[in-house]
C-alpha cells in the first residue's frame, strides 16, 4: 500500500469515528448562531523562506559591521613608532599607523608646563612635535645659548620621521639657528633601566650611553652626564654618524668661546699666537665642569690645556719639553758664531787668537774638546747642553751629554780651552734600546694626579690651583705636581714610569 493511499485511508476512518453533533450543539444554544468563519490563507512556504534569509542576512551584517569597526578602531590605535623629544622638557609621543598621537607623556615638571592644556591626542604627529617645539621656544628653554633639540624614534619609518622631524622643529624656532640630533632607538634591558633610574627619556639615555663609549679617559659616569642638557651633551658628543646624525651646529654663547678659551692657555704659557701652532680645540666635561681641551706646539713643546669653559680659568696643564730642541739651537748658534769666528781677523802675534772669538772659544770647540776627551762620537751622545758660566774670576763653558747609561760633565776653560773639571757618573735607569719599547710609556697625568692626592689623603674636588708640568732631568722623567688645600701648598715630583713619589713638600702660609 503506498503511503497517500495509506493517508486518505486513515482520514476516513477519524471521520467516521468522530461523532457528528454539531446541530445538536447550536439548537441547545439559546440565541440564533449564525456562525461566521473566517478563512485565513496559509502563506506559501517560498515567501516565509525569504523573510527569513533576509532577517539571517541583516544580523550578520550587523555583527560584521560591528567586527569591522572594531578592528579598524584597533589598527588606527595601534602604536606603531615611539618618539621621545628632549631639550630639556623631556616627552614620550606614541604614534598609531595613521600617523596620529595615540598618547603623549610628559616626562618632567619642565614638560609639563609646556605641554599646559594643549590636547595633541588625536594630532597628526608633525603637528604635535610643531606645537610642542614652539611651545618649549615660547617658555624660554630653547633659546641662542641652547639650541639643542633631540628627536629619537622607535619604531616603523624610522630614518623617514626622523627626517621629517627635524625639518618640523627647524620650522618651529624660524628665528635663530637650532641644531637637531636624530637617532633611533630601541630600549633593551640596560638602556630602559638607566632611563628610569636617573628619570630620563631613552633617548637621551642612548646619547648618554655613546658619550661613555667614546670616553678615553674614563672620567664621566652615567649619572654626572644625566643631568646635563642636551645642549651640553651635544657639545661633548664630538660625533655625527649612522647612529646619531647632527643637523646644525650646538650653541657656546653660555661659555668663553674656544677663541677666548686659546687665548687664555697662550697667556698662561706665556706663547704668542704667532708661535703656536694648534692642535685641538674642542669641549669636554670633567669632574661636574664643562671645560676647553687646547693643544698646540712650539718649536721647543708641546702643551696641553684644560680651561674652565665659564670663567676661564686654568684647571690643568701639561707641557712637554722637546728634548732635541736645545741641542738643536745650540748647534744653530754654534754655527753662528763659526761663521763670525772665521770673519775675525787673525792677530799673528798671538797664537791663541785663531782658536778664539772675542777673548773665548766657541761653543763648538768646547764640544768638540769634551767628546775627543771622552772618546765618544757626536752621533751616540744625547741629553745635551752647554752654558756658558763664570766662577772664581774664570769663564768656563759647563758641558753635560749622555752615552748610554754613562752621564758626562765638563768644565772647559773657555778662553783656554783647558778642562777644569770632569765627572762620569752611572745612569741607574737606564734602558738598553733594544728593551725600551717594553718600558718607555709613562704613566697619565691624570694617574700621577690620583697618586699625589691619594699619598695627600685630599679628593679632586677639596683642591684648587691644581697645576701639572712633565719635565725630564737627568734623563729621567717627571711629573711635577702643585695644588692647594686652604693654606697648605703641596708639590709632588712623581716618576712618569713607575709611578712613584720622588719628592714630596708641605708648606704652610701664615
Amino acid at each position: 500500500m503506498k503511503k497517500s493511499e495509506r493517508n486518505n485511508k486513515l482520514n476516513r476512518a477519524f471521520k467516521n469515528a468522530t461523532p457528528d453533533i454539531l446541530d445538536d450543539i447550536i439548537s441547545d444554544c439559546k440565541t440564533d448562531y449564525n456562525p461566521q468563519f473566517v478563512v485565513v490563507e496559509k502563506p506559501k512556504r517560498s515567501i516565509l523562506m525569504t523573510k527569513r534569509i533576509i532577517s539571517i542576512a541583516a544580523a550578520f551584517a550587523v555583527v560584521i559591521t560591528a567586527a569591522a569597526l572594531g578592528f579598524n578602531h584597533f589598527g588606527n590605535n595601534r602604536t606603531l613608532s615611539k618618539i621621545s623629544l628632549d631639550v630639556n622638557p623631556s616627552f614620550e609621543i606614541d604614534v598609531n599607523s595613521r600617523e596620529k598621537v595615540s598618547e603623549i607623556e610628559a616626562q618632567n615638571d619642565d614638560a609639563k608646563k609646556v605641554l599646559g592644556d594643549m590636547d595633541l591626542v588625536g594630532s597628526n604627529i608633525d603637528v604635535a612635535v610643531n606645537a610642542l617645539v614652539g611651545s618649549i621656544y615660547k617658555n624660554g628653554f630653547l633659546n641662542e645659548a641652547s639650541n639643542t633639540v633631540l628627536i629619537s624614534v622607535d619604531g616603523e619609518n624610522s630614518a623617514e620621521l626622523q627626517e621629517r622631524l627635524s625639518k618640523d622643529v627647524e620650522e618651529a624656532v624660524n628665528g635663530f639657528d637650532v641644531s637637531v640630533l636624530t637617532q633611533s632607538v630601541s630600549a633593551d634591558d640596560e638602556l630602559a633601566a638607566n632611563a628610569e633610574k636617573y628619570g630620563i627619556s631613552l633617548g637621551k639615555a642612548k646619547v648618554i650611553e655613546k658619550i661613555l663609549r667614546l670616553d678615553t679617559t674614563n672620567k664621566k659616569t652615567f649619572e654626572q652626564l644625566s643631568k646635563l642638557s642636551i645642549n651640553e651633551l651635544n657639545l661633548i658628543l664630538h660625533s655625527d654618524d649612522d647612529e646619531v646624525k647632527v643637523h646644525g651646529s650646538a650653541s657656546e654663547k653660555a661659555y668663553i668661546g674656544a677663541g677666548n678659551a686659546k687665548k687664555a692657555a697662550l697667556e698662561h704659557a706665556g706663547v704668542k699666537t704667532a708661535d703656536a701652532t694648534l692642535i685641538k680645540t674642542e669641549m669636554d666635561f670633567d669632574d661636574g665642569v664643562m671645560l676647553y681641551e687646547i693643544e698646540f706646539y712650539t718649536k721647543n713643546a708641546e702643551y696641553e690645556y684644560e680651561i674652565n669653559a665659564k670663567d676661564g680659568s686654568v684647571i690643568n696643564f701639561e707641557i712637554e719639553k722637546n728634548p732635541n730642541y736645545e741641542a738643536e739651537k745650540n748647534s744653530q748658534t754654534e754655527k753662528t758664531e763659526e761663521k763670525v769666528e772665521e770673519k775675525t781677523p787673525v792677530n799673528n802675534n798671538n797664537s791663541e787668537s785663531s782658536k778664539v772669538n772675542n777673548g773665548t772659544i766657541t761653543k763648538s770647540k768646547a764640544k768638540s774638546i769634551a767628546l775627543k776627551d771622552a772618546g765618544v762620537k757626536e752621533s751616540k751622545i744625547f741629553n745635551y747642553k752647554i752654558e756658558k758660566d763664570f766662577d772664581d774670576g774664570i769663564t768656563r763653558y759647563d758641558v753635560e751629554f749622555q752615552v748610554e747609561n754613562k752621564e758626562y760633565s765638563y768644565e772647559i776653560n773657555a778662553k783656554t780651552g783647558k778642562i777644569i773639571d770632569k765627572e762620569i757618573d752611572i745612569d741607574d735607569d737606564y734602558v738598553a734600546p733594544s728593551s725600551k719599547k717594553e718600558t718607555s710609556k709613562n704613566i697619565s697625568q691624570s694617574d700621577a694626579k690620583k697618586i699625589a692626592l691619594k699619598d695627600a689623603g685630599l679628593k679632586s674636588s677639596e683642591i684648587k690651583n691644581y697645576q701639572i708640568e712633565k719635565d725630564n732631568d737627568d734623563g729621567n722623567t717627571y711629573y711635577e705636581i702643585e695644588f692647594k688645600v686652604g693654606n697648605k701648598e703641596y708639590t709632588y715630583e712623581i716618576n712618569a714610569k713607575s709611578g712613584k713619589i720622588i719628592d714630596k713638600e708641605v708648606d704652610i702660609n701664615d
